[in-house]
Formats: structure tokens, C-alpha cells, sequence
């Protein structure tokens, strides 16, 4: 640790001389404000802009510019971006500012500068400049739709721009603008960028859940979609950056849908007892809005036919699921008096009922040879979930940044309940057993009359079936306050919250494993376990925060936190099959029966598999934090020195033995930010060391054979683990070209990485896995993204994606009887491109072409290894074409490949082919649409999973093929306009 105390050291004192830097290069003092238009509001770069004493001499001039967005505007959404002047001045006093620019009206505002103890910069306000009216003979223009503008930090897109299907929702409209990548999940990202919220209309909808808008918010709503840097709590509060920014992508809707009832009902049936029915509604007033949804599906997928052609199988969403889902929200601001209240409330209800069948080949790597399985797992889930949150917010002005206090309270409750059941079978090989492979190899596994071919390479042969039951209770609360200390506003905050949680797990299985030697059943391990999990936590927090400034661009965050946390775990596992009655599968009492008494159960407990633990953890988190930044805002820093002080108190109980573990860690992680602003684009330089401490448990002299195969051993030798990630990104836009640029370069290396060791019993099969510290592990990774759109008229557009990732991983895997295990190390390359080239020619026709190709190339220095080069690529067609009658088609065809699959039958092609006919009548209220779903029933998922340990290759069940008839209606009532 002492080299990391040293590196600390060296980077504190470097941050006190850049910090002393920016003080002291600081000392001009500055006026600046805002210039926009009076009658739209918007902003006007290039104003020309004169400081005047009040005897009209000139003291200085300048042009306003774009600035990023203010923070005032942020919570208000005004406009997203600024047009800022700054002005040099030496004195206090009353000045006047002349505004002046061809177009506009020259007009003069008086001022009074009054300078701030430790600011230079002085905020003088808006002005608004009223246009020079000109009087000029009728024209007629023809609009082109921009689909991306602009506007200082903020990225705003024109969702009228697109070309969308009939019946589209947002996610159908996100996936299409320039730079955004859509994930599974809801997961957005801009140019390279995590999206932390979805908002609508500037303010938190599900919050946490971007899939609720998503899925639900039907596209033809939306006016624009802004991207930005959305001011936090304490930013806004202080109407300064304090760095506790979001980026958030703001979806606003059209004026006819701001105010009033908005309703859009959807429902569909098909082949394959295929359905789905849909139900949005949404009530905006100025201070309030309400919205309810409802969600009914069989079809697991919520890919639209037409829309960008991604079929590919490794994202294909896995099994056959059933999903009910249903949730209110509901917000409102109150003014009482000059003081706010802001109420928020997110509810939803989720069911889900999951049907998942799994085949996987596995091979380990291991010295003198590989060792080869098969796997066949059906399953079923079915689980429900309610969740409800919360937010009471208070200020005592109108405006957060003009308030002296502020509060906000938080509530979160969730409930889930769930059962599931499951069969499994497992074969273990000492050769690759698909070179015998005739039919249903595990069918044949455990078939009477198995062939002596498998015997011959046959370890084991495993059976298992389970069924259990769970349950999870949580809640949260937490409230925080706020004050102004000073003339300066200089923040001070605390907070407090408390968490609980409970959840309990009920499992049953019964596992018949069958162990061979020379061809033939040398034993049989049956196993009838039941497995009882109850777990309760209580965790509370408390934390101080202050903010001083230095001046307006250089500030410095002091923090502490006080963190309490206790966990009850408790896991008794009975062995039923070592009572009378009991011994044997051939058994007549169904899975899940438990012993009539309760000391007859008790007589059936696994000692050496049975725990009880409680685990106090108090930890101590101390927190600087410096930021400085050039006085015209191109260069920012942003640098942290946290350290964790962690006491860990673990009381564990096992096999009538008590394990007392008590563990003090000292944590330091430090991280620096840079980003610099340029004409070119935005360049970001990140650093991050981070400490672990390994889990405690891992810490015991413990044994746990409850798996037969999988035995877990614990490492009393285990130290702390320090990763070291640093990343280099660049990101440009260029409104001109309709253009996005997007790099990124980041390495990873970790010092005692924390690595499951692998000693595998090749007479057995059976695998031992004890933690363990090992070095070598990073990893390099390079991404570039590009889009531009082409020609005069922008009707063509050009997307590329190139991704290079570079793993070293090392491992530790050994064989039962040798001296040591050995380091397994794997290189791995990853490459990945694709290209997408869409030409639209109006908005009744657009057609695109795809092209994606990713190789795997991995390679170790082990003599016995097999060089794996892997394949999978794709290629194919989207296009939206409007037909006679004004039906619109929208269809797309891939052709999806793999190559180099251990698994022949994994090698191969599958064209897949979906369609859409949709027809809309009643001015757009009605909607019929008719879906083609995989019409060639080519569709199929396959996974592939690569370490230092082994690889594994995995085809799941997916939804079959179907064609589905949909009906959609939309309602908008609007209120009755005032004479």
C-alpha cells in the first residue's frame, strides 16, 4: 500500500498548486449575461454588445456566443442553451450596455455592478432586444427538416424529421437519432455517453425506469428530443455548477399534447397464440401531470419489423415469456405563498411468467488435455413485483436558486415475490463427445441401453429437479437539507436515510449423480435437499457536505459519511434422503414435502453445509473533492481524494464451530477529470484508482460440498485488489454536415485481482473453486463511432461503428493431485464493425442497407491449446415505403452467419425476414396494422461466453414464429380555449 499512499500524495499536492494557479490567474473581475430575442425567447449569438460609463465613454465590447446551458433555465427548460456576453470591468458602479446588431433594435439597459467577495464574474441578467420590423414583398419558402440541431452543449433533434412506422413508440424514434445507441434494457447512450434520466418535458417520469417511456409513449407525440447536462439538486439551489450534473435526454411533446387528456390504445392477436393489448394515457396541466399505462404481452420482444433490421440472434431476447405490467405517476407543483412544493409519486406492478430452455457446451481448459460437457436446463419463473417511490420537495421562493433552504424527501418501498422449478442434465467428458453425437446426446446419456462410444469418455452424469419459492421486502428513506452560509452562498448540506430489507428462499431438489470408471457406474451420489435462506438487513446513513468557493471557477467540496450496515444470513440446508423413507429416487413423495414434525426435520440437517452469519460493517467515508476550471469555461478539472475507512465485524457459525472474523481496511480511491472544450470537439481525460477489499467470507477456513461438483473452499491469505483505469474520449458535432463523431480509448489493469481458482478432479469431474490473488489482468479497448449525412439534400446518411477490445486474462486452473495450479493465461481480440447507408427520398419512401462482421480470435501459450477464431456476421435490408391506398409496408431482411462454433450444428445461416402492412383511417385516430414475425422461421440465440478458465456456447428457446393483426386508437381531448 505504501506506493499507492505515495501516488496519492504526489496527486493531492498537485491539485493544491493547481488550485493556488487558478486563484491567483483569477483576478480580472468580469459582467456577463444573456441576450434573447423578445418575442419567441430564443437566443442571439453574434449581438454586438458595449460597456458605456454613464458620460457614454467606452469601457469595453464584445460579441455574444453559445454558452452551455444555465442552470436556472435547466429546471424551467426556457431554452437549453445561452447567448453569453462577458465584459471586462475595473470598479463598482452604475454603467450602461448597449445592444446593437443589423436586424435588431439598438436598446440600452442600465446597470449597477456590485462586486462579491471571492467571484470575479457578475451576473447582470436577461435582456431581451426586439426585432427591426422590415417591410418586404410575399414569399414562399419551403422548409427543410433539420433532424439535428445545436444549440451551445445541448443536442436537440426534430422528431418530425424521422420517418417512423404506424403505431411507433419512442424507442422506435430514439434508435434513429444520430449518435444514440438504444440497448436492451432501456439503456441510452449519446455519442459514446451514458444517459442517466429520461425526462419528459423537463421533468422525471418512472425515474430509474427509461423502459415505462420507452415502450409506452407513442412517438407520434413528440415534438423534439434534447440532450444535456441537467443541473443537480445542489446546482440549481446555488444557481452554480457544483458538479452534480445528470445527463439526461428530455423528450418534449407537441403543444396539442402539453395540456389536456391524451389517450392511445393498442391490441393485438395472432398465430401461435400470440398477443398482445397496450393502454397509455396522460393528463398535463401547467403544475401537474398524471399518467397510467397498462402492458399485456406474450411475445418477450419488443422489436418493431422495419425499423433498423436488428435480428441478430445474440440479442434475441431468451425463452418464452408473458408479461403483465401496469403503473401510475403522477406530480404536482404548489405554490404556497412565496414558498414551492413539488410532490412526485412513480408506481408500477410487474408480472412476469418466463418458460426458458437452455443447451450448453462447455469445454475447460486444462493441462494435458481439455475436459468437455453438455447441459440441457428447462425452466420456469414466474415472479411478481411492486414497486413504489416518492418524492417531497420544498423550497421557501418560487425559484430553487433564489431560496435560502431547501428540503427534499425521498420514499421507496418494493416487493417481490417469485417460484420458480426447473429440470437439469449434465454430462462430463474426457474428449470432445461431438464427434458422436447422432441425435439428442444427453437423451441418449441417460438412456437403459447407453452406447459404449459415450461410456468409453463418460465421467459423469448428472440429473436434477427443483422447485422453490422466494420473496424480497425492501424500503428506503432518506431526506436531505440544504442552506446558503455567507454572502457568498457557500453551501452546507446534511442528509440522512435508513434502509430494510428482508427477503427469505425456500428451495427443494432432488440430483441423482452418477460417477464412471472404465465404462461403468463406479457410484451413484442421490441427494434430496431442502434449503431455507431467511435474510434481513438495516442500514443507516448520515452525511455532511460543504461547498466553499474560491472563486467563480475554482471551488473546493468537503465530505463525510457515516455509514452503519448489518446483515443476518442465515442457510440451513437439510438432506431428506438420510431419513427413513426417504433413501432412494424411486421415492413416491412428490418434490417440495417436508417431514410431518419438526424434529424429524431437525434429525435431517447438513451441519457442514448449514450457516448462521451476522456481518456489522461501519464505515467512515472522508471526501475532497477540487474543481477549477479557465475563466472562459474551455478547461475544466474535476479531481477527488476519497477513502473509505471500513471496520467489518463478521460472528459466523458452521458445523457447530464458531468463525469470529474482525477486519479494519483503509480505502483510498482517488479519480481526475479533464475536459477540455475546443473548436474541433470536446476532449475528456479520466483517472480512476480503486481499492477492494475482498468479501468477508471468503476470508474463512471453510469447505462447502452442498454441490457435489462444485465444492468452495475459503482463503484466509486473500489482500485487497487495486484497479487502474484510465480513458481517453473525444466527441464532435457538426450541425452544418448533420454529423457525429465519436473515440474512445481506455485501458484497465488490476493488481491482485480477486480470481476463483479451479482445481478440477479428472477422475470425478468434480470442480473446487477457492478465491485467490493474481496479477496480470487488463484489458484495451477502442471504440469509433462516425454518422454524416450525404448530398446536397441530406437524403442519404452513412453510420459506421468500429470496436477493438483486447483481453489479457489470467486465471489459476489446476488438476486434482498436482503440486500447485498453474497461471492459464488467454488472450483474447475482439473486433467489430458495422455500417449502415439509409436513403430517404421523401417521407413515403426510405430504404437502408446493413452490414456487421465480429471476429474472435483467442490464443494462449499453453501447448495443448486450440486457437479459437470465431465468426459471426451479418448483412441485409430495411425499407418503409408508402403503397396505393396509403398503406405503408414496412419490412427488413437479414442474413445472420456463424462460423468457427465448437458446436457444428451452431455453424450455420438463417435468414430472417419481418414485415409490417399497416393502414391508418379516421385523420389518423385509427390504426390497423398486420406483423409478420421471423416469416421464414429461421430464428434462433446463441451465445458464446470466453475466459481463462474455458468457453461455453450456448442456443436458447426463443419465440416462434407468428403473424398478429394489431387495432390502435388514439384519443386527444384538448380543454376549451378562454374568450
Amino acid at each position: 500500500m505504501s506506493c499507492n499512499y505515495n501516488v496519492i500524495l504526489r496527486y493531492f499536492i498537485a491539485m493544491v498548486f493547481l488550485l493556488v494557479s487558478c486563484f491567483l490567474s483569477a483576478q480580472e473581475r468580469t459582467i456577463y449575461g444573456f441576450v434573447v430575442d423578445n418575442s419567441h425567447k430564443q437566443p442571439i449569438p453574434g449581438m454586438h454588445v458595449t460597456l458605456l460609463r454613464l458620460d457614454s465613454t467606452q469601457v469595453s465590447v464584445c460579441n455574444t456566443v453559445y454558452s452551455g446551458t444555465t442552470y436556472e433555465d435547466k429546471i424551467y427548460d426556457k431554452h437549453p442553451s445561452e447567448a453569453v456576453f462577458r465584459l471586462p470591468v475595473k470598479e463598482e458602479g452604475k454603467y450602461i450596455l448597449r445592444f446593437s446588431m443589423i436586424g435588431y433594435q439598438t436598446t440600452y439597459k442600465n446597470i449597477n455592478v456590485q462586486f462579491r467577495k471571492r467571484w470575479n464574474e457578475v451576473w447582470v441578467g436577461t435582456f431581451e432586444i426586439g426585432e427591426q420590423v422590415y417591410k418586404l414583398k410575399e414569399t414562399s419558402i419551403v422548409a427543410t427538416k433539420i433532424k439535428m440541431v445545436l444549440k451551445g452543449d445541448t443536442i436537440q433533434y426534430n422528431a418530425d424529421a424521422f420517418q417512423l412506422a404506424e403505431g411507433s413508440m419512442l424507442d422506435a424514434l430514439v434508435e434513429q437519432l444520430p449518435g444514440t445507441e438504444l440497448k436492451n434494457g432501456g439503456q441510452i447512450y449519446v455519442n459514446g455517453k451514458y444517459v442517466e434520466e429520461l425526462l419528459l418535458n423537463g421533468k422525471s417520469f418512472f425515474k430509474g425506469d427509461p423502459t415505462v417511456a420507452l415502450e409506452n409513449l407513442p412517438a407520434y407525440m413528440v415534438n423534439k428530443v434534447k440532450v444535456y447536462e441537467k443541473a443537480g439538486d445542489m446546482s440549481l439551489f446555488t444557481n452554480k455548477d457544483l458538479g452534480d450534473n445528470k445527463y439526461v435526454m428530455d423528450v418534449h411533446l407537441k403543444k396539442q399534447y402539453s395540456i389536456g387528456w391524451m389517450a392511445n390504445a393498442e391490441v393485438g392477436g395472432g398465430t401461435e397464440d400470440r398477443y398482445m393489448a397496450r393502454l397509455f394515457g396522460l393528463r398535463f396541466t401547467p403544475n401537474s401531470r398524471l399518467a397510467v399505462f397498462a402492458n399485456l404481452n406474450n411475445m418477450n420482444d419488443n422489436r418493431r419489423p422495419g425499423r433498423n433490421g436488428d435480428w441478430r440472434p445474440s440479442d434475441t431476447p431468451t425463452g418464452l415469456q408473458t408479461t403483465q405490467v401496469g403503473g401510475l405517476s403522477y406530480s404536482l407543483e404548489k405554490k404556497v405563498g412565496k414558498k414551492l412544493l413539488k410532490i412526485e409519486t412513480d408506481n408500477k406492478v410487474e408480472h412476469y411468467d418466463v418458460d426458458k430452455v437452455v443447451n450448453s457446451n462447455n469445454v475447460t481448459f486444462l493441462s494435458n488435455g481439455d475436459l468437455f460437457s453438455r447441459s440441457y436446463t428447462q425452466s420456469q419463473h414466474k415472479q411478481t413485483v411492486y414497486k413504489t417511490e416518492t418524492s417531497i420537495n420544498f423550497w421557501e421562493d418560487r425559484e430553487l436558486w433564489k431560496a435560502k433552504y431547501s428540503l427534499w424527501f425521498d420514499e421507496s418501498f418494493h416487493y417481490m415475490t417469485s417460484d420458480f422449478s426447473s429440470f437439469n442434465r449434465l454430462g462430463t467428458f474426457s474428449s470432445n463427445p461431438s464427434e458422436l453425437s447422432t441425435g439428442n446426446m444427453l437423451d441418449s446419456l441417460f438412456a437403459p441401453n447407453m452406447g459404449n462410444a459415450y461410456r468409453q469418455i463418460l465421467i459423469n452424469r448428472q440429473q436434477q429437479e427443483s422447485v422453490g419459492n422466494n420473496d424480497l421486502l425492501s424500503n428506503s428513506t432518506s431526506i436531505m437539507g440544504m442552506t446558503k452560509v455567507g454572502k457568498n452562498a457557500d453551501v452546507l448540506s446534511l442528509s440522512a436515510s435508513f434502509e430494510y430489507q428482508k427477503k427469505g428462499n425456500n428451495n427443494y431438489n432432488k440430483r441423482s449423480l452418477d460417477y464412471f470408471s472404465s465404462s461403468e457406474i463406479a457410484s451413484t451420489d442421490y441427494r434430496n435437499q431442502c434449503l431455507n435462506q431467511p435474510f434481513h438487513r438495516h442500514r443507516y446513513k448520515i452525511s455532511a457536505q460543504y461547498h466553499y468557493d474560491i472563486n467563480e471557477n475554482s471551488r473546493v467540496y468537503a465530505y463525510y459519511t457515516f455509514d452503519d450496515d448489518y446483515k443476518s444470513d442465515k442457510s440451513h440446508l437439510y438432506r431428506l434422503d438420510r431419513l427413513q423413507g426417504w433413501e432412494t429416487e424411486n421415492t413416491s413423495l412428490p418434490l417440495g414435502t417436508l417431514p410431518s414434525t419438526t424434529d424429524a426435520l431437525q434429525t435431517a440437517i447438513d451441519l457442514r453445509n448449514s450457516y448462521d452469519s451476522e456481518l456489522h460493517e461501519i464505515q467512515h467515508t472522508f471526501g475532497l473533492r477540487i474543481q477549477a476550471g479557465t475563466k472562459n469555461k474551455k478547461i475544466r478539472i474535476d479531481s477527488y481524494l476519497f477513502a473509505d475507512a471500513l471496520k467489518q465485524k463478521l460472528d459466523y457459525h458452521r458445523n457447530n464451530q464458531f468463525y469470529p472474523l474482525t477486519r479494519n481496511s483503509f480505502l483510498p480511491r482517488p479519480d481526475a477529470r479533464v475536459t477540455m472544450k475546443t473548436k474541433a470537439g470536446e476532449i475528456e481525460l479520466y483517472y480512476q484508482m480503486k481499492n477492494l477489499s475482498p468479501t468477508v467470507t471468503y476470508l474463512l477456513d471453510i469447505r462447502d460440498d452442498s454441490d457435489p461438483l462444485n465444492i468452495s473452499l475459503g482463503n484466509a491469505e486473500l489482500h485487497n485488489s487495486h484497479t487502474h483505469t484510465t480513458e481517453l474520449k473525444f466527441r464532435r458535432n457538426n450541425q452544418k454536415k448533420q454529423s457525429n463523431f465519436y473515440f474512445y480509448s481506455g485501458f484497465r489493469y488490476t493488481k491482485n485481482a480477486i480470481a476463483m481458482g479451479l482445481t478440477y478432479n479428472r477422475e470425478t469431474g468434480v470442480r473446487t473453486i477457492q478465491p485467490d490473488n493474481i496479477n496480470g489482468n487488463y484489458a484495451i479497448n477502442h471504440i469509433i463511432n462516425y454518422g454524416q449525412a450525404l448530398g446536397k439534400k441530406q437524403r442519404w446518411r452513412i453510420d459506421t461503428h468500429t470496436s477493438i477490445f483486447y483481453n489479457h486474462n489470467v486465471d489459476l486452473v489446476g488438476v486434482e493431485g498436482a503440486t500447485k495450479s498453474i497461471r492459464s493465461i488467454v488472450n483474447n481480440l475482439y473486433l467489430a464493425q458495422s455500417l449502415k447507408l439509409d436513403y430517404r427520398l421523401s417521407s413515403k419512401f426510405n430504404i437502408g442497407a446493413k452490414a456487421e462482421y465480429n471476429w474472435t480470435y483467442a490464443t494462449s501459450r499453453r501447448e495443448d491449446f486450440n486457437t479459437i477464431r470465431a465468426t459471426d456476421f451479418n448483412y441485409g435490408l430495411t425499407s418503409q415505403v408508402e403503397l396505393p391506398w396509403k398503406l405503408q409496408l414496412s419490412t427488413d431482411i437479414t442474413q445472420y452467419s456463424r462460423r468457427g462454433y465448437e458446436d457444428p450444428e451452431m455453424n450455420k445461416d438463417e435468414l430472417i425476414w419481418n414485415a409490417r402492412l399497416s393502414k391508418s383511417c379516421m385523420k389518423g385516430n385509427l390504426t390497423f396494422m398486420l406483423d409478420g414475425f421471423d416469416i421464414l422461421g429461421n430464428l434462433s440465440n446463441v451465445r458464446r461466453t470466453l475466459n481463462a478458465q474455458g468457453r461455453t456456447e450456448s442456443y436458447y428457446n426463443v419465440i416462434p414464429r407468428y403473424a398478429m393483426l394489431h387495432v390502435i386508437y388514439k384519443l386527444n381531448i384538448q380543454p376549451k380555449k378562454k374568450k
